[in-house]
């Protein structure tokens, strides 16, 4: 694989076996897990996400599956969520408690160094204001349980529901997500780029303008649902077009690198032909606009983080198909 390639996808896939389509039970979602910490494409592999009301189940399976010696495994919890500010935060304590009773338990065995919520629909459309003064609480939350890992590393994502004006809630959900980072930097949001159903998808127009917004305020992001497969492409099962990862991840390390408009960003995000990317050792470029390796690490440090996925061997074996790999 092309060197500029693997920085682009290293460490990119949160594993969601839990999650439609695949829907696995827990077990086989953690021994695939498991199985993928030892394949060839680990290197791939983030965190395994599992809703905090399930960590209670996750102990002796890890430690069956576990190789001796093994790093802790990492994984990201999703929380509860709350139809109102009063409810999502006391989801968010219940969440944390959860966590706090898993990292007892195991004794280094399993680090959640990530959580994922959903912010109530309510405190988006309310407006910027509401929505820093809601993720504030909740990165004040995380931190003062003790949230693991580098506090400068955006580790609380909170997801945004566009609904039908999908631009004012975008600029109200990363404008506040932008001042509450001013206090908290390991504050992110989550966007949802698919489903099982077609009306799950957001248009490229929605994924374009989210990603021009959190580019311009220098907050990160990630991705989850529906990038199973690395170009956008038309799902007999779903019966609707599917976003790629690889458009979403080149179009965000353009946005960083340029700050290139959301209408400029849509033609990125609904390619569908391969040769329309160009992949060297040093260079991923699409239609003559080039990204450096250099500026690829950068745009996955600072902007598009992870993205969701119930499957590792689908993104691999479109990869090979496409000569990539």
């Amino acid at each position: 694989m092309k060197q500029s390639l693997r920085t682009l996808l290293s460490g990119i896939l949160d594993y969601a076996g839990l999650f439609p389509p695949a829907k696995l039970a827990l077990p086989d979602a953690l021994r695939n897990y498991a199985a993928y910490l030892q394949g060839e494409a680990a290197w791939m592999l983030a965190r395994f996400v599992c809703p905090c009301a399930t960590l209670g189940a996750v102990d002796a399976l890890r430690n069956r599956l576990a190789q001796p010696g093994e790093a802790p495994w990492r994984f990201s919890g999703l929380g509860r969520g709350g139809e109102d500010e009063a409810s999502f935060l006391t989801g968010l304590h219940t969440d944390l408690a959860e966590v706090s009773g898993l990292h007892q338990r195991l004794e280094g065995g399993v680090l959640v160094d990530a959580l994922e919520t959903r912010l109530p629909a309510s405190i988006v459309q309310a407006g910027a204001r509401d929505v820093a003064r809601v993720a504030s609480a909740a990165a004040e939350t995380w931190r003062d349980a003790g949230s693991p890992g580098d506090a400068a590393i955006p580790s609380l994502f909170l997801e945004i529901t566009p609904g039908e004006d999908s631009t004012r809630a975008f600029a109200h959900a990363v404008e506040g997500a932008r001042t509450a980072r001013d206090r908290h930097r390991a504050l992110g949001l989550k966007l949802r780029t698919g489903g099982v159903e077609a009306h799950q998808i957001p248009p490229v127009t929605q994924v374009a303008a989210f990603i021009a917004e959190c580019a311009s305020a220098d907050v990160p992001f990630k991705a989850t649902a529906g990038l199973h497969h690395p170009l956008r492409h038309e799902s007999r099962e779903v019966g609707a077009r599917m976003h790629g990862f690889l458009n979403v991840f080149v179009a965000a390390a353009l946005a960083h690198t340029e700050r290139i408009s959301a209408r400029d960003l849509e033609p990125v995000l609904a390619e569908e032909d391969a040769s329309a990317f160009s992949i060297r050792d040093d260079t991923i470029a699409w239609r003559g606009r080039r990204l450096t390796t250099e500026r690829i690490r950068a745009s996955r440090g600072a902007l598009a983080l992870s993205f969701g996925s119930c499957s590792l061997t689908e993104p691999v074996d479109d990869l090979r198909a496409l000569g990539w790999w």
